[in-house]
């Protein structure tokens, strides 16, 4: 039987595990695998919120993996953390964007309405502020 120790000690190995690259180890030539290229800001703005907030977890991921990589010396592809890096600004001045945009819009919308309220019909429901 295996004591609660042991299995503590198993799910916390398990755990730690996600902070190394082992499913991509370099192979016995020791070339590293190639890597792809990072996101474009042009097919981030195509993505809903809902897919940038996963790809930015992602993201995260793998960044804090290649951090752990470097701080226990097996870090072997720079060029993956530039890439990651790069990718996360893009996310973030696409998200900024779109707040900014958002922002614009309900200024327009509070400066239509008080110009032209007393347009509107006596009986249209009330315009929240």
């Amino acid at each position: 039987a295996t004591s609660e120790r042991e299995r503590d000690a198993a799910a916390n190995n398990a755990a730690l595990r996600q902070f190394f690259d082992t499913a991509r180890a370099d192979s016995a030539q020791g070339e590293s695998p190639r890597v792809g290229r990072a996101w474009r800001a042009g097919e981030l703005r195509q993505k809903s919120f809902d897919d940038l907030h996963g790809l930015w977890y992602t993201l995260l991921r793998e960044r804090n993996t290649l951090l752990t990589e470097m701080e226990f010396g097996t870090f072997k592809r720079p060029e993956r953390l530039v890439k990651v890096k790069q990718a996360m600004a893009r996310i973030r001045t696409v998200l900024h964007e779109r707040s900014m945009v958002h922002k614009r819009l309900q200024h327009y919308r509070l400066e239509y309405l008080a110009l032209y309220s007393h347009l509107l019909p006596d009986d249209a429901p009330p315009q929240a502020a």
